[in-house]
């Protein structure tokens, strides 16, 4: 019963790893404007003068992205380290992000939606915490050989990602909008292929592994057949 729930909170964790990675991404794309284009959005124009600090955010931010990719393959995998460094990564993430939020409400008197992702960082974390407790710890992302439970996992992750990502620019319109334009969907066709590819992807491992655990199932059966056969003779 404890690895069960154990399997189910790791596919979950690792879910919402990547949807950290994602938003770090996203968010650090979205920063450009104000880092580097500040005079063409009046909302901005506080931060005329702070530039710097906003290029400075999106470089980190990207940085962020970047190493919650990486810590995510390695929670699929579960190669050596893969939980430690999620952590080290997410912490390090949410303390960023106060910084951040904190500079935004200094500067422009809100946050928005840089504050959700600060939220978003601190909930993952307070979920990969969870397997600090007895009875999930030994089973926490130490069993790189079980390949279906991986490959379920990657590709569930993978498809979440994909609709975060295909769905991100109406999602963040609610700060991105002036004299009703969205500024997020300069990128917003980028964001569909994209994310239509993550999907996709995410269901043909899907299909591969549900291929698998048949497979595995019928072989059973049959090696369990001829048991049955073997005792009545």
């Amino acid at each position: 019963m404890k690895k069960a729930l154990s399997k189910t909170l790791q596919i979950t964790a690792t879910i919402l790893m990547g949807g950290v990675a994602a938003f770090d991404i996203v968010g650090g794309i979205g920063t450009i404007c104000a880092a580097f284009f500040t005079k063409d959005y009046p909302p901005l124009w506080p931060l005329l003068g702070y530039q710097w600090i906003y290029q400075i955010f999106v470089f980190v931010t990207l940085a962020f992205g970047f190493l919650g990719i990486w810590v995510t393959i390695a929670l699929v995998r579960k190669t050596e380290h893969a939980y430690r460094n999620t952590l080290l990564v997410l912490a390090a993430g949410v303390v960023f992000y106060t910084i951040r939020v904190y500079t935004s409400l200094y500067l422009r008197g809100k946050a928005a939606p840089t504050n959700i992702n600060w939220y978003f960082h601190m909930i993952v974390l307070a979920v990969f915490l969870l397997f600090r407790l007895p009875g999930l710890r030994q089973h926490a992302f130490k069993d790189p050989d079980d390949q279906v439970m991986n490959g379920v996992s990657g590709g569930l992750t993978s498809i979440v990602v994909g609709i975060f990502l295909a769905f991100s620019t109406q999602w963040v319109a609610a700060s991105h909008t002036f004299q009703g334009v969205n500024w997020a969907d300069v990128i917003k066709g980028q964001l569909i292929i994209v994310g239509a590819g993550f999907i996709l992807g995410g269901a043909a491992v899907l299909a591969v592994n549900g291929y698998r655990l048949f497979a595995n199932k019928v072989q059973i059966d049959q090696n369990n057949h001829q048991m049955d056969l073997v005792d009545i003779q």
